[in-house]
């Protein structure tokens, strides 16, 4: 609905949503998008900028860049001197940060409300007057570097998931690397290469802003109207995504392997790192977070790793004591991604043998589903967690801009938990049925050094 009554000067209000809670969204004919979430409760706000940018607009020797670029949108611009961004928002206690992956780059500053038009003021001006030269390159590319080192190559966990990634995305798909980069390709990043990558993404046309938190639409529409409606849009070139391989594109009755069947092997790679005991880190080609598989895949993974009497959890750990450490990592991309499972093991236990327990629990849900009380366990469970990550005004407003970025539609969350209740017994067989296909699978091993 539209409220005609609302001046929203060259904007124009796409649409207006009430539940969960009160959402408007504008363009600007720039392509700026908006979503404006009032929330009077207290006198607070949550200001965050989606930049529809990550890692996976990068192409090859250039990979980085993504990430090195949020370091370099907190340096000077050409009206403000460096680090005098973060001393005027912290000075009037307000919280800023920033955060790259794969598919999104997002910046944000939780502040009192009062101080609207000065947060506003600052992300509208180094959207557009950054102040890149060789000195700040250098100078953020040592950071970057070592920052590399230290959360990578020094991290037996992340050494295991990087190379996870790499082989069963491939070196072709936008997924194929770490968001950080390469070391090789951080080192050669030129001024040009960065202010090209400045000039095609920090535009307003990629950009959607989202504010919730004590302000009004009467109030805050003018200010983006001053600050951002000028802003001239930029041409963008798409993302696209390797076809060479697809998740989940083997007939079911391939997906059954007999439990003693030797021929059927996952990719295998083995790294060796300094670490005590081994770790297993296992990986499945999945669909995109937009696929109706995603949801399923969510239950699934709640009923074999979330919480203490998970399946697997609890075989690990509990009942046969192989491990030491387990946790699932299931991300939500616009792609086809990976989903992460992480095993650290025990003394003197074996890696074939925890992949096997893993693979037995897939296998006995393949062939005999899941009773319906466990199923609406894992059903409550799901929608408590997306309830819980919607109570303050920066999580409501980073679910905003993610799902905005994401899927195109702010709104998709609350379609997905409007398909959780009609999950069926039936949807998690199949799934794991899917996971059985050894086509989609990779294992990574850690092993000490010797």
């Amino acid at each position: 609905m539209t409220n005609q009554s609302l001046n929203t000067g060259t904007a124009k209000l796409i649409e207006q949503i009430q539940e969960p809670f009160l959402v408007s969204h504008y363009r600007w004919p720039n392509g700026l998008n908006l979503l404006h979430q009032p929330d009077h409760g207290a006198p607070l706000l949550s200001f965050q900028t989606w930049v529809n940018v990550g890692s996976a607009d990068e192409v090859k020797h250039k990979t980085g860049i993504a990430h090195f670029f949020e370091h370099l949108m907190f340096k000077a611009t050409k009206n403000h001197a460096e680090g005098e961004f973060d001393r005027i928002l912290e000075s009037v206690g307000g919280e800023v940060n920033a955060a790259t992956w794969l598919d999104w780059t997002y910046y944000y500053a939780d502040l009192p409300s009062e101080h609207l038009e000065k947060v506003l003021a600052l992300e509208a001006d180094r959207l557009v007057n950054l102040d890149l030269n060789e000195e700040v390159l250098e100078a953020e590319r040592q950071v970057v570097m070592n920052e590399r080192r230290e959360c990578v190559e020094d991290d037996p966990d992340e050494c295991l998931s990087e190379s996870l990634w790499y082989h069963l995305m491939g070196s072709d798909h936008p997924y194929g690397h770490s968001t950080i980069g390469w070391m090789e390709d951080i080192e050669r990043l030129s001024l040009e290469d960065c202010r090209e990558f400045y000039q095609s993404y920090y535009a307003p046309n990629q950009v959607t802003l989202v504010i919730s938190g004590d302000v009004t639409s009467s109030k805050l529409l003018p200010l983006i109207e001053q600050y951002y409606a000028g802003l001239p849009s930029q041409i963008t070139k798409p993302r696209v995504f390797s076809q060479s391989m697809r998740a989940f594109n083997v007939s079911t009755e391939s997906r059954l392997p007999n439990r003693s069947e030797q021929a059927l092997k996952p990719k295998q790679i083995n790294l060796d790192l300094d670490i005590h005991m081994p770790r297993v880190h296992i990986g499945f080609r999945v669909p995109s977070v937009l696929e109706e598989d995603s949801i399923i895949l969510e239950c699934l993974d709640e009923l074999l790793f979330e919480g203490d009497s998970s399946r697997v959890y609890k075989a690990l750990i509990y009942d046969l004591e192989l491990a030491s450490y387990v946790y699932s990592l299931l991300p939500q991309f616009r792609g086809e991604a990976v989903y992460e499972i992480g095993i650290d093991l025990k003394p003197e236990q074996s890696t074939d043998a925890v992949q096997q327990v893993l693979i037995n629990e897939l296998q006995t849900i393949a062939e005999h589903g899941v009773d319906e009380g466990e199923l609406t366990r894992v059903k409550r469970a799901k929608e408590l967690h997306n309830y819980r990550s919607l109570q303050t005004v920066q999580q409501r407003a980073q679910s905003l801009g993610f799902w905005q970025n994401v899927a195109g539609d702010f709104k998709h969350n609350f379609a997905r938990l409007e398909k959780i209740n009609r999950i069926k017994s039936e949807d998690i067989q199949s799934m794991a049925q899917k996971l059985l296909d050894p086509h989609i699978r990779c294992i990574v091993i850690g092993q000490p050094l010797q």
